[in-house]
């Protein structure tokens, strides 16, 4: 009986698109097996006006609520869009489908669907939604990437960053996709990627996801660093911190940034180190990353002490682990640091 819901013209019905949407958004189970329904509702030829806004609207909404059905949407789009390319609301309809679809598709299809998204971007560079989505999609091109490959789309990133500065949404993908050139372990220039991290950083201070991914830029850099440099960059971290304190997960990268440098400080230094966690965990009680670190920087406090501080040291272990008995690292550092006492 599903097809009584698509008659002769529904198509055409802005009353009858309007039901059909708010219908699958409250009852998605029901129709998502339908296949007449979904032929029926995919072969509606192309009009104009209000009612391919509509229908442009649901194929958008179609691609989000129904996975499976995601392509056929966007197909259908494509379709729309080609009929009335100059028609802004379906340009920008296509433009979200396009990128939904490219969240969850392997990288060979998400570069297709990417060319795709360019293509609609250089026909409406203007447009600030159609930007965005394409830089949003860029990300999830470089996230599926080889390291090679990613350096060109992080280029592409900045190319769109810079004709849109002002632009949040495309400053936090470009934000993101420098990130990924992080996960290739052999990425030697992490500096210079931390400086463009830094500039995005200054021009959108306010924004968290920037925070956030320069945070661990900053926190990459320190693994490689001598103590000196890694002391440096950890009070970049602290600045940062300050300026987003509430931000659980700036939080736990200012924390690993104090626990790599508590690992090859002198013992004076080291306990100045773990006063600062100290006072991180008062902040961030519950957060598992300042936790685990706080943990790990008092293990390390008490390889080198006397047996007075070390006893000291190790009931401020116990206090942790009784406040955090379910977190199995505690437990682990608790024990290692009841092993140097003993």
């Amino acid at each position: 009986k599903t097809l009584e819901l698509l008659p002769e013209g529904w198509h055409l019905d802005p009353n009858r698109l309007s039901f059909l949407r708010r219908l699958w958004l409250n009852y998605p189970d029901r129709l998502k097996d339908e296949a007449a329904f979904w032929d029926r509702f995919f072969s509606a030829p192309p009009s104009s006006g209000l009612p391919a806004r509509l229908y442009a609207s649901l194929l958008w909404g179609c691609t989000a609520v129904f996975p499976a059905l995601a392509q056929r949407a966007v197909d259908a789009l494509s379709i729309l869009y080609c009929a009335d390319d100059k028609d802004k609301q379906i340009a920008e309809c296509y433009t979200n489908g396009l990128f939904i679809l490219s969240c969850d598709q392997s990288s060979e299809d998400t570069a297709v669907t990417v060319n795709q998204l360019k293509d609609l971007y250089d026909a409406h560079s203007d447009n600030t939604e159609v930007a965005g989505l394409y830089a949003k999609g860029l990300f999830n091109l470089a996230y599926k990437q080889s390291p090679e490959e990613r350096i060109s789309t992080a280029e592409q990133l900045e190319t769109l960053y810079k004709d849109h500065p002002a632009q949040q949404e495309i400053a936090v993908a470009y934000a993101q996709g420098l990130l990924t050139l992080l996960l290739n372990e052999q990425q030697k220039d992490t500096s210079a990627i931390v400086d463009r991290q830094k500039d995005l950083y200054d021009a959108h201070s306010d924004k968290a996801e920037i925070a956030v991914a320069y945070a661990f830029a900053l926190v990459k850099l320190s693994y490689s660093q001598s103590p000196e440099d890694t002391a440096v960059t950890v009070d970049r971290l602290k600045d940062l911190y300050d300026d987003h304190s509430e931000d659980t997960e700036v939080a736990g990268l200012y924390a690993k940034g104090l626990g790599n440098l508590a690992c090859d400080q002198s013992p004076e230094d080291r306990a100045d180190t773990v006063e600062r966690l100290r006072e991180l965990h008062g902040a961030h009680s519950e957060n598992t990353e300042v936790v685990v670190e706080y943990a790990k920087g008092l293990v390390n406090l008490s390889y080198d002490q006397p047996l007075e501080d070390c006893a000291t040291t190790v009931e401020r272990l116990k206090d942790l682990y009784d406040a955090h008995s379910e977190n199995a690292e505690v437990a682990v550092r608790y024990a290692k640091g009841l092993f140097n006492l003993s």
